[in-house]
């Protein structure tokens, strides 16, 4: 991988019933060690309850961060708006990654549905090493 910065937009796809009040772990400990590593890193969370996006509004957020690399985190209640967003996702050119437990526990489902490559277990060490 090179050296440059890459721009990493980490996506938290929406629910139409279950926002939640607290950020989710996963993603935030992902931009984290990206951080660490010198790049930026945009968490778009379509389900916080502040500021819920259904997918559209999730995916015009990503492109205006305009990232070289976009990762969605898929919890198997909200795996079909994932695959919804990653069809909206995929024009803007980006490398779609799929990781959490839901791509860890099926994970030719998320490639069947366009994303380019999942991530199996913890994406910090993945990260870690690619980076």
């Amino acid at each position: 991988m090179s050296n440059a910065p890459l721009r990493v937009a980490l996506v938290y796809p929406p629910s139409r019933t279950q926002p939640h009040h607290t950020p989710p772990m996963g993603p935030l400990m992902r931009a984290a060690v990206l951080e660490q590593a010198g790049h930026l890193v945009r968490l778009v969370d379509a389900n916080a309850v502040r500021h819920r996006l259904d997918a559209e509004g999730a995916a015009r957020e990503v492109a205006a961060f305009r990232p070289d690399v976009i990762g969605v985190t898929l919890v198997t209640p909200l795996a079909q708006e994932a695959y919804r967003l990653a069809d909206l996702l995929r024009p803007l050119g980006a490398p779609l990654l799929a990781g959490g437990p839901h791509a860890t526990l099926l994970p030719e489902e998320p490639l069947a549905h366009g994303f380019d490559a999942v991530v199996v277990g913890e994406g910090e060490p993945v990260i870690a090493q690619a980076v």
